[in-house]
């Protein structure tokens, strides 16, 4: 089983706006007038958009929730 990584952030907005599936619950259909507010809340969930950075044996990416994360690989 592979464990997927959430940001603290991630946690707690997640349920906001996708059900256990992982599908958008209702009412937050991905178009107007919902959108801008759902672009917010994945915002808020720390959403990584950029390519993350591998270095000795460490991956470090940012997130939209403005933080840093830096995991270890374990050899």
């Amino acid at each position: 089983m592979v464990d997927v990584f959430q940001t603290e952030e991630c946690k707690k907005y997640y349920s906001r706006l996708f059900n256990d599936n992982s599908n958008i619950v209702e009412g937050h259909e991905l178009y107007v007038p919902k959108l801008q507010e759902n672009e917010k809340l994945i915002r808020k969930m720390g959403s990584i958009m950029r390519p993350p950075v591998l270095k000795d044996h460490h991956v470090l990416f940012g997130t939209t929730a403005g933080k840093l994360y830096c995991i270890a690989l374990i050899q």
